[in-house]
């Protein structure tokens, strides 16, 4: 409901400028990413004991954060509306590994326990629009939110059990931020922002073997990806415009 409400805003602000202001100029844009990662990991296994059959054992359901780096590029067009400029660009995005490990308690009669390694990384394509506040000054602050494609990939490690798993999922993903930009010259700024980015889940499953019962579990995975992005870079803007007709 939520991301259907933000592509709702997203198109709505599309289409909200002023008819007459149908100018675009063009920019490219790169910045650099310090990425927070958090993975909200909510991993559960089924298994039989003792003619016992359907037991559920939760081994792990907490989150875990990893500071990496990541790169954005970006082509988009602006025009101008009322009290600034509005922009919308096409944006793809990177970001390194994000990795974890953790040892968790597996309880079924006599306690063991589970020595995990998990790596993270996320590609992503993105419709963002922003809205950039005039001021009368270089320094240039907006507000913006996007919408787009993310690949989520995942793998996990039991190295006391001998299971290495590869997994990826193809999400919907969603962001939204503010920052502020300082015009350099004419044509070229640098900027500087923040982002809350949902790269949606990985989900995945396998089976592993826990001591001292030397058969295999059935275990099931699902990983919710999000992360605060500080990004910084520049943007360089062609006064080439596209024009489109008026209505």
């Amino acid at each position: 409901m939520n991301k259907t409400l933000l592509l709702a805003g997203i198109a709505t602000t599309l289409f909200a400028f002023n008819a007459n202001a149908m100018d675009f100029d063009q920019y490219i844009s790169a910045k650099g990413a310090f990425v927070k990662m958090e993975n909200d990991a909510d991993v559960n296994s089924h298994y039989s004991f003792s003619g016992m059959n359907h037991h559920y054992n939760k081994i792990l359901d907490n989150k875990h954060k990893d500071d990496v780096w990541g790169m954005r590029l970006a082509y988009g067009a602006a025009t101008p509306v009322k009290y600034g400029k509005l922009r919308g660009e096409l944006e793809f995005g990177w970001n390194d590994d994000a990795k974890d490990s953790s040892t968790n308690a597996f309880k079924v009669v006599t306690p063991s326990t589970v020595n995990a390694t998990t790596e993270t990384s996320v590609y992503s394509a993105m419709l963002n629009v922003y809205y950039d506040i005039e001021t009368g000054t270089k320094f240039t602050p907006y507000i913006g939110a996007g919408l787009g494609y993310a690949r989520v990939e995942s793998k996990a490690s039991l190295p006391d059990n001998g299971v290495s798993k590869k997994s990826s999922d193809n999400n919907l993903a969603w962001q939204i931020g503010a920052g502020v930009s300082y015009a350099m010259t004419d044509n070229i700024s640098f900027d500087a922002g923040y982002r809350y980015t949902d790269y949606g889940n990985v989900k995945d499953s396998y089976q592993m073997n826990v001591a001292p019962f030397g058969k295999p579990f059935d275990v099931t995975s699902k990983n919710d990806i999000t992360s605060h992005e500080f990004l910084l870079g520049a943007r360089s803007v062609s006064y080439t415009h596209l024009t489109l007709p008026t209505t």
